[in-house]
């Protein structure tokens, strides 16, 4: 058996799509481009900005909730990421922002190296469920279908099947 807590297997994969991540990148510099010249148009030379001007104050409310929400969702797309660790306590699954999950191997009762239609199976990708079971998943139809004491079906997507089957299997029997 390996090493008491040394990772047996490490896989970080980053959300691939690059017309979403740069779509809303795109959006939100064109908000800006947009906003800032009619803001100042309004604030700093006093001429009503449209035909039916807001006042300062809901003006300002709302460029900062919507450059607010830009933002977020910037940081959400460029962040999103699926992090899987196996080591000697267990699976440690993490879609980041979204979901965690642990799982310890006495819980594992079955572990398949699998393809799957993230589409098709589970409506996508991210944190979903099909009638095929639960999914974790950020691109690609590659993944290790976990099966669970419980009956529950767990499919963690990698880009490395093979070897995060072999680390798991390993602490499995």
């Amino acid at each position: 058996m390996p090493h008491h807590n040394a990772p047996q297997f490490y896989e970080i994969q980053r959300f691939r799509n690059p017309w979403i991540r740069y779509s809303v990148a795109a959006i939100t510099v064109g908000f800006i481009l947009f906003f800032i010249p009619g803001a100042v148009k309004q604030f700093i030379y006093h001429e009503p900005w449209g035909n039916k001007p807001l006042s300062d104050v809901t003006l300002i409310a709302v460029g900062v909730i919507v450059l607010g929400v830009m933002f977020a969702l910037c940081f959400f797309f460029f962040s999103l990421k699926l992090e899987t660790v196996v080591t000697s306590k267990g699976v440690f699954v993490r879609l980041f922002p979204l979901a965690k999950r642990v799982i310890p191997f006495d819980e594992i009762v079955k572990c398949t190296p699998t393809t799957y239609s993230a589409i098709k199976e589970f409506g996508g990708w991210g944190v979903r469920s099909g009638a095929r079971g639960k999914a974790l998943t950020i691109y690609g139809d590659q993944g290790v279908e976990l099966t669970l004491k419980d009956g529950q079906i767990l499919l963690i997507g990698s880009q490395r099947p093979e070897q995060l089957h072999q680390a798991i299997s390993q602490y499995i029997g």
